[in-house]
C-alpha cells in the first residue's frame, strides 16, 4: 500500500496499518496500548474490548521516520486529557 492509498481509506483499521508497517495486527494493537507506536491510540472498554483509532498523517511520518517529537509530545498529551475524560 503507498502513502497515498493510505490517505484515500479515510478510516484505517489496524489490519491495514499493520500491514502498510510491515508487523502483524497483534503487535500493533499491543503496541499502541502500551505507547510504544505513536500512530493512534488504543482505549480498553468494559469487558476488556480495543477501541483503536489511527491517524494516517502519523502513521506515514512513521513510517518514514518524520515524526517531530515535540509536537508528537504535545499530541500525546492532548490524547491523554481526551481519554481521561472518554
Amino acid at each position: 500500500m503507498t502513502d497515498d492509498e493510505l490517505r484515500s481509506l479515510g478510516h484505517v483499521t489496524c489490519v491495514q496499518a499493520a500491514r502498510y508497517l510491515g508487523i502483524p495486527p497483534n503487535h500493533l494493537r499491543v503496541a499502541l496500548e502500551q505507547g510504544r507506536i505513536p500512530v493512534g491510540t488504543c482505549i480498553r472498554g468494559a469487558g476488556g474490548r480495543r477501541s483503536i483509532h489511527i491517524e494516517p498523517e502519523r502513521l506515514i511520518a512513521y513510517k518514514h521516520g518524520d515524526l517531530n517529537a515535540d509536537l508528537l509530545a504535545r499530541v500525546e498529551r492532548l490524547e491523554r486529557m481526551i481519554t481521561k475524560g472518554a
